[in-house]
């Protein structure tokens, strides 16, 4: 029987998102090799390393898809920390990759041949739809959170609203300017960010036809007291947050800002970072200020209570964003905003780190620039947590011991013969974990097919225990409703403290394609107790299995419809349609009796009537058949006539 909780699903472990745990967030995983950069030759000058200028999580949080200036978009697990698939774009180029709501379908912005949108299946790596109409590239590319609508914004100041089930917009906006774009989290309302008029506009998306409900206007005064006439903001990217409430606008100066998503009032100013709107230190500013490499560099975390980004210099900053406080009254423009320093500056990324941001599901982070970065919080207690905790352990009446010849105390080396303490309390536990091979990236369940999955299991219980089976159930993905248990696969394996095994996990499904949440759990039994422990909570898609011309079951099954249609055909064709009668000749019947020839001629007389034998006998030398002379009568007419002629 499946474990349930009060909504009949088994209830995943949770972590909350803590200042200490931000401070402790460390690059778990680098992939160097991320980005393909060009050899250097004379014809080729050093431009620098190619970036990625890209990065989304799909809706479940299990994978990552990036983009890069070497045209390609490649595919990560999350979970694994493994490099899926990488896949090419040279014809159309890549940008603003972009999850729709199926983790094998995406669409992304094209950087030459032509300014349309694709609609790409990442499954079997080809193009389902294209959505053309810009005249400029585009530069701001969102999925609403609602449905299958998308939206689009272009350098040629269009906004466009599509739907993925046909090829052309169904809405378009006019703007004096190249527009930012972004939806709220309930996908009702969108913003508008024009540059160059400083001017957020909110729509209501069913009446995105009429002016604009919210209009605000993003002024900053403290610019000021740094130039004069100040440097107005350069906005690169929108965001929501998860409760509505407030509105990030990332720009590419240094300088972030938090809006009142209700009212327009400034509420704060993220600083302590480095723009990108150069691509270097070294670069100079312009006069006007400009995009740069700037877009994906800023972002909430999944509970918004803090904001992750990028610097130039390569740093990547946690501002702490708990406690906004929104003003009261009409929205003064000449009011300085609140200014908020960065919680921690990272260090760790190598380069740029030009994309961040946050797992939504999972407690990842990642960072994206020449390389690519996952980021996960670090768990283990540091050297002076430790030795502080030992020190206040120690007494004399505590058993066991442990015997120290030195302890690292920061720089410090801490000498002790003997320090008695008390062990550390460590929870004994028996560890679960599924994932899927390697061969199924997707994590796709195959309609009459034999999945997979492996089942890792560690025993750190610190007693023997004994695997009973491994069990699993389908759940609707929305409500947790239980749709259908799982064949139990039985193993009665006998585990001894601190092994590890990896055992298979199969079942067969037969469910209508779409997606249904999986969940995999092991029983044990310890002490006599009986005790379930989860492996795998995740959704997964259910599909049809591939069909091919070789296949085996369907040739077979080709092979036999054909003869029952062939021999229906038969039976029918002899039923209905009337067949030709065969025409019988009439035999000769045979004399009766044996009948013997006499005479020359071979003709018995005496079977002849007379008359007809007086009459041939009459006519001049001509013998007829059947008046054949005998050999006496011939030769006395012979004799009469050469008598005659003498």
């Amino acid at each position: 029987m499946a474990p349930t909780n009060a909504n009949n699903g088994p209830s995943p472990a949770q972590l909350a998102l803590t200042n200490a745990l931000m401070l402790k967030l460390k690059p778990s995983r680098i992939f160097k090799t991320a980005v393909e950069n060009p050899a250097v030759s004379p014809s080729r000058p050093a431009l620098g390393p190619r970036h990625i200028t890209g990065i989304c999580f799909d809706d479940r949080g299990d994978q990552l898809l990036t983009a890069a200036e070497d045209e390609t978009f490649r595919l990560y697990n999350c979970k694994s920390g493994k490099h899926l698939k990488t896949l090419q774009s040279k014809k159309y180029g890549i940008d603003l990759p972009r999850f729709t709501h199926k983790s094998t379908a995406i669409i992304h912005a094209s950087t030459k041949e032509d300014d349309g949108i694709r609609y790409h299946s990442l499954h079997d790596n080809k193009y389902l739809s294209y959505f053309k109409g810009h005249k400029g590239r585009v530069i701001s590319l969102e999925v609403s959170p609602l449905d299958d609508g998308f939206m689009s914004g272009s350098l040629d100041k269009t906004v466009r609203l599509w739907d993925l089930r046909a090829p052309n917009c169904r809405g378009l906006l006019t703007l004096p300017a190249p527009p930012v774009i972004a939806y709220d989290t309930s996908g009702v309302v969108f913003a508008v960010a024009v540059n160059h008029y400083s001017r957020i506009l909110f729509y209501d998306q069913a009446n995105y036809d009429k002016a604009p409900f919210l209009v605000i206007t993003l002024e900053d005064p403290t610019l000021t007291l740094i130039s004069y006439p100040p440097r107005p903001p350069y906005m690169t990217s929108l965001s929501f947050s998860s409760n509505g409430k407030y509105l990030l606008v990332g720009c590419s100066g240094d300088a972030h800002y938090i809006l009142d998503a209700f009212g327009g009032h400034l509420i704060a100013k993220l600083e302590g970072h480095v723009g990108l709107e150069r691509r270097s230190v070294a670069a100079a500013l312009t006069i006007q200020p400009d995009k740069g490499c700037s877009g994906e560099e800023v972002s909430w975390t999944p509970d918004s209570k803090f904001i992750v980004g990028g610097s130039l210099d390569g740093k990547v900053l946690v501002w702490d964003v708990q406690d906004l406080h929104v003003p009261q009254g009409p929205v003064n423009l000449k009011a300085a905003p609140r200014q908020i320093q960065p919680l921690v500056a990272h260090d760790g990324h190598p380069g740029i780190s030009r994309c961040v941001k946050f797992n939504p599901r999972y407690g990842i982070m990642a960072t994206a620039g020449a390389e690519l970065a996952f980021w996960l919080p670090d768990t283990a207690l540091e050297s002076e947590e430790v030795a502080r905790d030992l020190l206040k352990k120690k007494a004399p009446a505590l058993t066991p011991t442990l015997s120290v010849a030195s302890l690292a105390l920061g720089n410090d080396i801490l000498e002790e013969e003997q320090i008695i303490v008390e062990t550390e309390d460590i929870e004994p536990q028996f560890l679960a974990a599924a994932a899927w091979p390697d061969t199924n990236p997707f994590g796709h369940v195959v309609n009459g097919e034999k999945n997979t999955i492996g089942v890792l299991v560690e025993n750190r219980l610190n007693r023997n225990t004994t695997l009973l089976n491994v069990a699993g159930a389908f759940y609707q993905p929305d409500t947790d409703v239980l749709v259908r248990n799982l064949s139990a696969m039985t193993y009665n394996l006998e585990l001894i403290d601190g092994v590890k095994l990896q055992l298979p996990y199969t079942f067969f499904s037969e469910f209508k394609p779409g997606d249904l949440r999986l969940a995999v759990w092991l029983e044990h039994m310890v002490q006599g107790e009986k005790q379930q422990v989860i492996a795998y909570d995740s959704i997964v898609t259910i599909v049809e299995p591939e069909g091919s011309w070789f296949d085996f079951k369907l040739l077979s099954t080709y092979l036999v419809v054909s003869g029952l249609v062939a021999g229906l055909g038969y039976f029918a064709y002899l039923s209905f349609v009337p067949q030709p009668k065969r025409s019988r000749k009439a035999a000769v019947s045979a004399p009766i009796g044996t009948v013997t020839a006499t005479g020359a001629g071979g003709y018995q007389e005496e079977w002849i009537p007379s008359h007809h034998l007086r009459k041939n006998k009459k006519k001049s030398g001509a013998v007829s058949s059947g008046d054949e002379l005998s050999g006496a009568e011939t030769s006395g007419t012979e004799g009469k006539r050469r008598k005659g002629k003498k």
